[in-house]
C-alpha cells in the first residue's frame, strides 16, 4: 500500500513539476554598459542626423525659390520675345517649372521616407545642379 500509494504521489509530483518549471519565464540579463552606450550612440545618431536634414532642406529650399523667381523671369522675358522664339522658349520654362517641381516632391517625400541622408542629398544635388545649368544655358541665350 506504501508503495502504491508513493507511486501515485510521484507519479502526480513529477508530472506538476516539469509543468511548472517549463512555464516559468527565463531569467532576464542585467542591463549592461554596453547597451547603455548603444542607446545612446542611436539617440545622439538621430539629433546628428535632424540636424543634419534641417540643413540641407533649408539650403535646398532656398535654391528652389531662387530657381524658381528665375523661372519667372524668364517668363516675363519669354513674352518680349518674337513669336517663334517665345514658343520655344516657353516650353523650355514649362520643363524647368516641371522639374523644380519635381525637387520640391523630393524633399517633401524624404520626411515620409527612411532612406540614407548621404545617397539622397548626392542624387538631389546632381538633379539640382543640372537644373540650375539649364537655367544658366537658357538666360544665355
Amino acid at each position: 500500500m506504501k508503495r502504491t500509494f508513493l507511486f501515485i504521489v510521484l507519479s502526480i509530483l513529477l508530472p506538476a513539476a516539469q509543468i511548472l518549471t517549463g512555464c516559468m519565464p527565463a531569467k532576464q540579463n542585467p542591463i549592461t554598459n554596453q547597451d547603455i552606450t548603444a542607446e545612446q550612440n542611436d539617440a545622439d545618431n538621430a539629433v546628428a542626423f535632424a540636424a543634419a536634414w534641417k540643413a540641407f532642406k533649408t539650403e535646398a529650399e532656398i535654391k528652389i525659390m531662387h530657381n524658381e523667381s528665375r523661372i519667372a523671369h524668364m517668363r516675363v522675358n519669354a513674352k518680349k520675345a518674337v513669336k517663334t522664339l517665345a514658343l520655344l522658349y516657353e516650353q523650355d520654362i514649362a520643363v524647368f517649372e516641371q522639374k523644380n517641381d519635381e525637387l520640391k516632391r523630393m524633399i517633401e517625400n524624404f520626411e515620409n521616407s527612411q532612406s540614407d541622408l548621404s545617397s539622397f542629398k548626392r542624387e538631389f544635388n546632381i538633379d539640382l545642379h543640372g537644373l540650375e545649368e539649364k537655367l544658366n544655358e537658357l538666360a544665355v541665350k
